[in-house]
């Protein structure tokens, strides 16, 4: 929206056909937070980040946002079939179909119901995943650097959060995308450890498996890297995009109506036109 001191007009000379052109205006220039018109086609961690009628999808390879992997924002659908292709939510219940989830505002966790959570042999009772990482106060969801933070779908154990870590400087990547002086002090903030050293930031090579690049940012290939096979580079989420139609298909199987609509949402181009 332009700045009320931008531009003055007055009633009087106020014409329908400015009121006319203000959609083709906005349209041309993008508009932060709502890409559709509708609330839906932004980037989201959450359904708390989208607007009302509209939840935040998330792709099967984004493990229902472990990861601080982003989502979109998109409409809840009225109305669903009746075929039944059972999904598990990211919610933790058995859907008939993938419609039937997105309904309830949850996205698609795994293809098929919901299997019974098994805790491996030799682990602790209070056990957690990637995407049921809630330990209770004072305890976070322990991975090892290994387990690559649970997006595998690895389980990991719910341990006592440090009340106190050492100065030293031994930098690791947690599993929130942040940088911590020591694997203590990501403890200490809830976080595992992704990798031993800083996460990368801006401008620093990233590869699809991880670690992750800061938050706001994502890990961008280009169209000859084919998602991940070749290194990549972290490149900042777009803020706003603009309304123009050049369809892509993204690295996470989705179809968006512009190459900047996929980065805002977190993820790189597979290739140009709508996903088959």
């Amino acid at each position: 929206m332009q700045h009320p001191h931008a531009i003055r007009l007055s009633f009087r000379i106020l014409s329908w056909a400015a009121l006319l052109a203000a959609p083709t205006l906005l349209g041309a220039t993008g508009c932060k937070g709502n890409h559709r018109g509708d609330g839906s086609g932004i980037s989201c961690m959450s359904s708390d980040d989208c607007a009302a009628a509209t939840f935040c999808k998330f792709g099967l390879d984004a493990v229902c946002g472990a990861g601080d992997q982003t989502g979109t924002c998109e409409p809840i659908p009225a109305a669903c079939t009746q075929d039944f292709t059972p999904v598990c939510g990211c919610d933790g219940m058995n859907y008939a179909n993938a419609c039937a989830a997105n309904a309830a505002g949850a996205s698609v966790a795994s293809r098929g119901e919901c299997g019974p959570v098994v805790t491996p042999a030799g682990a602790s009772a209070d056990s957690c995943s990637a995407q049921n990482s809630s330990c209770g106060a004072g305890k976070y969801c322990h991975f090892t650097v290994a387990e690559n933070c649970g997006l595998g779908g690895e389980a990991g154990t719910c341990e006592l959060e440090p009340n106190s870590c050492t100065g030293e400087i031994v930098p690791v990547c947690g599993c929130d995308r942040e940088t911590y002086n020591n694997e203590c002090l990501a403890r200490a903030a809830g976080a595992s450890v992704w990798s031993l050293g800083a996460c990368p930031g801006l401008g620093d090579a990233c590869s699809a498996v991880g670690p992750s690049c800061g938050v706001g940012q994502f890990c961008s290939f280009s169209i000859a890297d084919g998602c991940g096979n070749s290194p990549g580079v972290c490149e900042a989420i777009p803020e706003m995009c603009n309304q123009e139609f050049l369809p892509v298909c993204a690295c996470n199987r989705t179809t968006y109506n512009n190459e900047c609509l996929a980065h805002a949402a977190g993820v790189s181009v597979a290739g140009p036109g709508a996903c088959p």
